[in-house]
């Protein structure tokens, strides 16, 4: 399904997943741009939200059958 069937009302089901994600406080007191260190360590806490939202969407894709273009698991075609 793409973004336009949404719009137009052709989407039967959308699950909304919300969860709060506190930043943790050792990279609050970090410096960001001047620390190479404190970026690493900020990037990689996002690189892991970021797998895991993509872990869930693909499980509720399972669940529902339902893939968005380009993220179907890889099937073999003959």
């Amino acid at each position: 399904m793409r973004f336009w069937d949404f719009l137009c009302g052709r989407v039967p089901r959308v699950v909304v997943r919300v969860r709060e994600h506190l930043i943790p406080e050792n990279l609050l007191k970090g410096n960001y741009l001047e620390d190479s260190n404190c970026r690493e360590r900020f990037q990689a806490w996002v690189l892991d939200l970021w797998e895991s939202k993509d872990r869930l969407i693909d499980e509720l894709a399972a669940r529902y059958d339902t893939y968005p273009p380009g993220r179907a698991p890889d099937v073999a075609r003959s």
